[in-house]
């Protein structure tokens, strides 16, 4: 594994040594963690000056708490949490762990440092079963066990928690020495942690500083002072002893919905049976829900999601904005699924080289490297010559080599993750109508199914993938998304352009030649076209993209498919709750008309239980499981965020909306 990082433009972990065979940061000049007696430390500072054992225990099945960290370092203090979780929670209920760290550790260092804890052993090695290759910028999610999940937080301390939203119920403040590390005991990071605490969150540190201690009371905390671990004089702790509710930095007019709760036992409906509609079925089934899931279709993946392989890879940008955060953080996220079941799904590491077929698209990607330190097992610059190597033929220009990029059969994903949910599906029904039924509190589909009408009710419905749903389904009319063809060219069987050995892209894009065939493509028709058959245009439009990537006489093609993605005009998907259109504009506009901003208004008032995940144009493979875990977390009732609130903001359904009620005005 590779110990390289990407992290604020930083890309190696923090300088370590081991002293008298225990980790010590040479950056900070401080230990990790108490010489010989780490493990003892985090339980008495941490643990038992957090009350967690009695905390835990008292917990209801089915109850979400959350614990959030300044520091990962090893993680030895997850890994203590995790023990007292496994031996005091009730059944059922979940721990989400949130971290932040600006330097993390390789695998490696990780799994040299749990070493020294034997009696770890069992939590060590499903921390380093899901730590990742490589680390990125923002907000990352694992699911170490069915009840237990970890949030990374990769980089500086403060802005990660400034852009993150949620619900914590104890503190870890664990950053080096604040003499050391003055960065991790800044005013403005307690500003913070006071905003996403609550009534009764409690918060324990080693450090019994008095700037520590002054900043808590600042803030509002209750601070008391004990005595230290070990050789340590005092340490602190702390409690929020009067009513306080959570803050939040997210526009109150793209605020989160309230979930069904947390009951597993609530009746999920999944509109749509291509790759976002069963992502979001396999993400629900690993919080314990089973989702129904439908489609107009005799069978499933059959629009984009049909096509033979998939692009998986990263994508940069000089200033890692927000596009790049949420799917370069998505391509890693569905990578983990793939070698979570990589002997169950169709897919190929063969690697991928973006080319600099001109001299702009040369100019941009040495600005992104010259001004951000890219992770090596991410990406980086080849020459032609290495370029060539690679691929194993010869080529015409330098370009961008992603080594872990993958080529992936869709349908081969989707039948293992529907196997995964244990989803009930259901083929042929065509949504006619969704209505909410305000006695029982449930949504009621009417389904067209062969001429008869099948009517079915629902706690909470999820419209998955199609732009189709937003021409049929009237409450869902207002979405600006539209409808793009694309095809698809594959070489005839035994025929290949040429014999390469990565994918390539350029203006168009080469797969690799398996299985007697080589697919290239793919042609982006006008969004007025609405032809859905193979066209020969097509064809010669996609021999003559790949022309810029290798030279080839090619002429006959062996087949071709034609499907349409959802696209957006910003060029970001929707993933989130909806509002009824009407009550969302009187609820507003009138506000808006008289001089309001968007970020003065009040909190929206939004359809309950019913979100949308769709518009993710050709990017879905990178786009489409992060999204679904977002949905499925907002479904269960986890009251922490899976995306950064930018990202939450920048996806979210009703954005487009908003901003057209202020353009109005």
């Amino acid at each position: 594994m590779s110990s390289s990082r990407e992290v604020n433009d930083q890309s190696t972990e923090v300088n370590v040594s081991w002293k008298s065979g225990e980790p010590f940061s040479l950056e900070f000049d401080d230990v990790f963690f108490a010489k010989g007696h780490g493990l003892e430390e985090s339980q008495y500072v941490f643990l038992q000056k957090n009350d967690l054992y009695a905390r835990v225990s008292k917990l209801l099945s089915g109850k979400h708490f959350s614990v959030a960290e300044t520091g990962f370092g090893t993680g030895l203090n997850f890994l203590a949490l995790c023990e007292l979780w496994d031996y005091y929670a009730p059944k059922g209920a979940k721990l989400h762990f949130i971290s932040s760290e600006k330097y993390p550790l390789s695998q490696a260092t990780l799994k040299k440092a749990h070493s020294l804890f034997p009696k770890m052993q069992k939590y060590s090695e499903q921390l380093l079963s899901i730590y990742p290759e490589i680390l990125y910028n923002g907000q990352s999610h694992y699911q170490l066990t069915k009840d237990i999940s970890l949030t990374l937080l990769i980089g500086d301390s403060l802005e990660r928690y400034r852009a993150f939203e949620g619900v914590i119920d104890a503190w870890f403040l664990d950053g080096f020495a604040p003499n050391k590390n003055p960065d991790m005991w800044q005013e403005a990071l307690f500003d913070e942690i006071w905003r996403l605490s609550h009534t009764g969150t409690t918060l324990a540190t080693f450090t019994a500083a008095s700037r520590v201690r002054k900043s808590l009371q600042r803030v509002g905390f209750r601070v008391t002072k004990h005595k230290g671990f070990g050789c340590k004089r005092e340490m602190l702790s702390a409690v929020v002893s009067h009513e306080k509710s959570t803050g939040s930095h997210c526009a109150k007019y793209l605020s989160v919905a309230h979930s069904i709760s947390s009951n597993s036992s609530k009746k999920v409906a999944v509109i749509g049976a291509g790759l976002a509609g069963v992502s979001i079925c396999y993400e629900l089934s690993k919080l314990g829900i089973q989702a129904e899931l439908y489609d107009k279709s005799p069978s499933f993946a059959m629009g984009a999601s049909g096509n033979p392989y998939g692009i998986l890879k990263p994508y940069l940008t000089a200033d890692c904005n927000l596009s790049d955060q949420f799917h370069t953080s998505g391509y890693l996220y569905t990578k983990a699924i793939l070698q979570e079941h990589h002997n169950k799904i169709d897919y190929i590491q063969t690697g991928a080289i973006e080319l600099f077929s001109n001299e702009k698209e040369k100019k941009r990607y040495q600005h992104i490297f010259n001004k951000r330190s890219i992770a090596k097992d991410l990406a980086f610059i080849v020459s032609k010559e290495k370029a060539s190597e690679i691929a194993n033929i010869p080529l015409e220009h330098a370009g961008v080599y992603y080594p872990q990029a993958v080529m992936v059969n869709p349908k081969s994903l989707i039948e293992t993750l529907l196997i995964e949910s244990k989803a009930k599906m259901s083929f042929n029904h065509s949504l006619e109508d969704c209505q909410y039924q305000h006695k029982t509190r449930t949504w009621q589909l009417c389904f067209n199914v062969q001429g008869a009408r099948v009517e079915k009710e629902y706690d909470a419905v999820v419209f998955a993938g199609s732009f189709d749903l937003m021409e049929q389904i009237a409450m869902l009319n207002f979405i600006e998304a539209y409808r793009s063809f694309g095809q698809i060219s594959i070489t005839k069987k035994g025929t290949s352009v040429a014999n390469n050995k990565c994918i390539l892209i350029a203006k168009g894009y080469l797969l690799p030649y398996i299985e007697g065939t080589q697919l290239f493509g793919a042609s982006f028709r006008d969004n007025s076209d609405t032809n859905d058959q193979v066209e020969d245009k097509d064809h010669l439009f996609n021999i003559a993209q790949i022309a810029s990537i290798v030279n080839t006489d090619i002429e006959q093609i062996g087949s071709a498919r034609v499907s349409a993605r959802c696209v957006t005009s910003d060029h970001l998907p929707f993933v989130g709750n909806i509002a009824d259109k009407d009550q969302y504009a009187k609820q507003y506009a009138l506000a808006l008309n008289k001089g309001g901003r968007l970020k003065s208004l009040d909190e929206a008032q939004y359809c309950p239980n019913i979100y949308l995940t769709s518009g993710f144009g050709s990017k879905g493979l990178c786009s489409m499981f992060i999204s679904a875990r977002h949905i499925a977390n907002l479904i269960h009732g986890n009251p922490n965020l899976t995306l950064s609130n930018e990202l939450f903001q920048a996806l979210h359904p009703m954005r487009f909306m908003a901003r057209s009620l202020k353009k109005k005005r």
